[in-house]
């Protein structure tokens, strides 16, 4: 069953309403932090992913060309549940034992079930991603947490999501660091740590000054 997205009304909603851009967050506010980071992941990462493609066509490209061709694409058109799709993800990853060539498929598997609202479904893949794949590139920790974070605080597990965002942050690789720091920020408010929140605002305004999110911070945290 599709877990619906449901956001209640968070503290810092009316202030992120006092801007075009905070409107569109305090509407979206996972769904941006899903946007910006697959960009942002989309453009550093390929070269990762054009590596591990390359190497998967040679070691197992059938296994993988069957997956795309069949579950994946008939889950696309809506012919089979998710809960096959996540069946079938795992007989490919288990078929072969977890190869990096097998991240790319698994990330559009698991971004297929978040666009069709299969929240549980989407989670359950990424863990297994995370669990198998984040610690053999820098680049696939990214792309794998940026897409896991939001979906636990879309499954009100913010404790979860702030866990990855301090994980990213403490990372050789920096990407769209404003936003994660301002997504630190509103989610510790949101769990009731505000010290915590007020840190990462306060960085965000120190050293990313001139950014549309330092302004929104600056409200945010005269209201903490």
């Amino acid at each position: 069953m599709a877990t619906k997205v449901n956001h209640p009304n968070r503290g810092v909603d009316e202030v992120l309403k006092q801007t075009d851009i905070g409107e569109f967050i305090a509407k979206n506010k996972s769904l941006c932090m899903s946007l910006l980071a697959l960009v942002a992941a989309a453009i550093i990462g390929y070269g990762f992913y054009d590596h591990s493609s390359k190497k998967s066509s040679a070691k197992f490209g059938n296994e993988i060309f069957d997956f795309e061709t069949n579950k994946l694409k008939m889950f696309t058109e809506k012919k089979i549940k998710g809960a096959e799709l996540v069946a079938a993800t795992k007989t490919l990853l288990e078929t072969t034992s977890y190869y990096e060539g097998t991240l790319q498929p698994l990330l559009v598997a698991a971004d297929g079930l978040r666009n069709q609202e299969l929240l549980k479904e989407a989670r359950e893949l990424l863990e297994l991603a995370k669990d198998n794949f984040s610690n053999t590139n820098i680049y696939a920790k990214y792309l794998i947490y940026s897409r896991l974070a939001p979906i636990y605080e879309d499954l009100d597990q913010t404790k979860l999501a702030i866990t990855l965002l301090e994980d990213l942050n403490q990372s050789n690789i920096k990407i769209d660091q404003e936003r994660t720091y301002f997504d630190l920020g509103r989610m510790y408010q949101e769990v009731g740590d505000k010290e915590k929140a007020k840190l990462n605002l306060k960085y965000l305004i120190d050293n990313y000054a001139d950014g549309e999110y330092s302004k929104i911070a600056k409200i945010v945290l005269e209201r903490l």
